[in-house]
């Protein structure tokens, strides 16, 4: 949380102008986008700490789940949004699909513990 903070406000305070001087391109119109983009950033790392716990215990299938529907997510999201709003919907979609991976990637660990705990199975 405190990684995500870090950067979420050094992205804030300094990510326009890094990346104006960088690529010679005025993102400043961006910036909006670029803050949802660390946050989707954000959950992804949650996601690829989730993720390899679920290896760890063998649920693998339950990992390939949360891709499907991740998946699905951002080309529902995408195919509405991106359309009309730009690099914004895109934006917007890809941290939807983050949320969504992790959310589902945090149940599956949840559950996979509970059932161990409990004499399920491995």
């Amino acid at each position: 949380a405190l990684a995500f903070a870090v950067t979420f406000l050094v992205t804030y305070a300094i990510g326009v102008p890094l990346l104006n001087f960088m690529y010679a391109e005025d993102i400043a119109p961006y910036k909006t986008e670029m803050l949802i983009l660390v946050v989707g950033g954000a959950f992804n790392a949650s996601s690829t700490i989730l993720y390899y716990g679920l290896a760890t215990m063998r649920r693998q299938h339950l990992v390939f789940v949360g891709y499907v529907l991740a998946a699905v997510t951002v080309l529902v999201l995408a195919t509405m949004l991106v359309s009309r709003y730009g690099m914004m919907g895109a934006s917007v979609a890809y941290t939807a699909a983050m949320v969504t991976l992790t959310v589902v990637f945090a149940v599956s660990y949840w559950w996979s513990l509970r059932r161990v705990s409990h004499g399920g199975r491995r």
